[in-house]
């Protein structure tokens, strides 16, 4: 839910100084991640309470088989061609 995201972002936000933020600032905050990651924008402002945010789900895909399964289905470590990493053996 967003509020969750919403409530995390308030209790772990500055660093150092966790819940010093308003709620008017962990709102821009969370709607710029979402915007971030492409999320569709809604028709108003996301509120700045949490109780609020609590009742908007947003749903979340689960990627397509990766790059380390490819790795383990040749059967040795090879160069990601998404990251760059090396996946790594598995047999």
């Amino acid at each position: 839910m967003l509020g969750d995201l919403f409530d995390r972002n308030r209790t772990t936000m500055p660093v150092g100084k966790e819940g010093s933020l308003s709620g008017q600032q962990i709102a821009d905050i969370t709607a710029f991640m979402l915007q971030v990651n492409k999320f569709l924008a809604g028709p108003t402002e996301l509120p700045s309470q949490s109780m609020m945010l609590k009742s908007i789900v947003y749903l979340a895909e689960k990627p397509a088989a990766t790059h380390a399964v490819e790795g383990a289905q040749r059967g040795r470590e090879m160069p990601c061609r998404l990251c760059s990493m090396a996946t790594a053996r598995t047999r």
